[in-house]
């Protein structure tokens, strides 16, 4: 086949323009995102050469047939090349290249549904943007255009008011899980595929099925945008719960470690206390140093008697650290209550809620104040654990899902506390906080379980 160049670059034919009008509508789209994008530096040279080099390579890119699938094949080029561009600008991988190219290509899909469902719904042929070579002179063109830049204004600035609403806390828009992604995509895709082929059959159409179809691509464009939003919530919990889990495993091979140490001390203790005996029988000693080093080993031994190592360890930990900071540690604790419960989550669960104590309370002045209170008691059949403390400003503490939320302080309540949930819902137990009258109340309620595992 031999193609005319005068065919090729015919600026009478609407599609020739529309490969333009195509490429701004995508560009202004993926700006209204790509504030959520890293800049690659120099941002402002690379932005400029980018977009100079796509409308030039956009408008030089022929008409070689004016079938379906060229059509297709054409949009799909120039959308390949707003991807190469958007890379060049911003210092971000591929998976936040292609998702933000599909999402602005679905807005901008959107806003061409849209209005060509009103171009028909009105009857106007003549003027069409999209599909008529009288777009500029038809007896409707200035009708068409009104409603052209009216429904792409409106559609994008309430696309882009709901999306940054929705991403206002999302930090990277970079995603692990293909398959929801590759779904959404493919929904995209086929749309506009399916959309290509009805408007080069629109004269053997009629007004319903246009009408139709417009309806149906609007509703999975919008379907499409309702996947991304969840693909980047679904992002951000795997991202904690990754981030929950790595401190599981720190925990536990924190507890294996202290626990081999503290044995180590223990042995030492009962060594020292045994030869502190033989030295006070000589005079030379001074007894009340003596008194003091026997005080230390007594804080340290008190706290190793909850009947669960566990405890024991984590108790004995945080005695001395509440101690050497003024700071008065209550247990009423029954420490065999929790022997169904796993090392490293006992521990987790214990350690995290004494240091979102001690962190609240080690700062403040009246030693009145300066208090910790944990419990580990039966109520009925449920095993409750308690934690308390003083807390400054607890009514003005604000609640998420049911967990505190730190104001720039995150050593008060971060990530411990989302591992804290984490463990009671692994064995579907209850979890309430409570702030009033300045004291921060963790209760926590599991169901007792027998030797088995299996609740009694």
């Amino acid at each position: 086949m031999i193609w005319n160049i005068a065919d090729m670059y015919d600026l009478s034919s609407s599609l020739f323009w529309y490969k333009i009008v195509f490429l701004i509508e995508l560009f202004v789209a993926g700006s209204l995102i790509g504030g959520k994008l890293r800049r690659r530096q120099p941002f402002a040279a690379r932005l400029a050469a980018s977009v100079l080099m796509l409308f030039a390579v956009t408008f030089a890119l022929p008409i070689l047939s004016y079938s379906s699938f060229y059509t297709m094949v054409l949009f799909f080029v120039i959308f390949a090349l707003f991807l190469c561009a958007t890379k060049f600008s911003r210092d971000e991988n591929w998976s936040s290249i292609l998702f933000c190219g599909c999402w602005a290509y679905t807005v901008q899909h959107i806003s061409y549904q849209i209005y060509t469902l009103i171009i028909t719904m009105l009857g106007i042929n003549e003027g069409n943007i999209y599909s008529s070579g009288e777009f500029i002179s038809g007896k409707y063109a200035w009708l068409s255009l009104s409603i052209f830049l009216e429904v792409h204004a409106v559609v994008y600035v309430v696309v882009w008011a709901v999306t940054r609403l929705r991403l206002a806390k999302v930090e990277s828009l970079e995603l692990r899980r293909w398959r929801l992604f590759i779904l959404s995509a493919a929904i995209l895709f086929i749309d506009i595929i399916l959309n290509a082929f009805i408007v080069h059959n629109e004269a053997a159409t009629s007004q319903f099925v246009l009408s139709f179809f417009c309806i149906y691509g609007i509703t999975s464009c919008v379907l499409i945008l309702i996947l991304q939003f969840s693909m980047i919530d679904t992002e951000k919990l795997e991202t904690e719960l990754r981030i929950v889990e790595t401190l599981w495993d720190k925990d536990k091979k924190l507890y294996e470690t202290r626990r081999e140490n503290i044995e180590y001390i223990n042995i030492k203790c009962h060594d020292l206390r045994h030869r502190m005996r033989a030295i006070r029988l000589k005079d030379h000693i001074d007894q009340r140093e003596l008194g003091e080093i026997e005080r230390a080993i007594n804080i340290y031994e008190e706290t190793m008697k909850t009947g669960n190592e566990v405890v024991d360890i984590v108790l004995s930990e945080e005695s001395i650290l509440c101690h050497n900071n003024n700071i008065n540690l209550i247990c009423v604790v029954d420490g065999k209550l929790v022997d169904f419960v796993q090392t490293g989550d006992l521990y987790s669960l214990l350690q995290n809620s004494i240091h979102n104590a001690f962190d609240a309370v080690k700062d403040i002045d009246d030693e009145e104040h300066r208090f910790i209170r944990l419990t580990i008691k039966r109520v009925g059949e449920m095993v409750y654990i308690g934690v308390e403390n003083y807390c400054r400003d607890a009514e003005a503490i604000e609640f998420r899902n049911g967990l505190p939320v730190s104001k720039g302080d995150s050593r008060v309540h971060g990530f411990g506390m989302k591992s804290i949930s984490a463990i009671v819902n692994k064995y579907e137990g209850t979890m309430n906080i409570k702030a009033e009258n300045g004291i921060f109340k963790l209760n926590i309620l599991l169901p007792e379980r027998s030797e088995g595992g299996d609740v009694k």
